[in-house]
């Protein structure tokens, strides 16, 4: 097998493990509340300063 071919598989093997891990671990909608209070949270951190 080329060279090539390892590195598609393996992209879209690690593709896979992470959209996996992602979708495993995301935070779960809970409220308006809970979205309110984590946007409060971002903003006063400096975040949206910085970039």
């Amino acid at each position: 097998m080329s060279t090539l071919l390892y590195f598609v598989i393996s992209f879209f093997v690690l593709l896979v493990i992470v959209i996996a891990a992602y979708l495993l671990t995301a935070r779960k909608y809970q409220s308006s509340a809970t979205v309110a209070n984590s946007y409060d949270q971002w903003t006063l951190d400096g975040i949206v300063e910085f970039y």
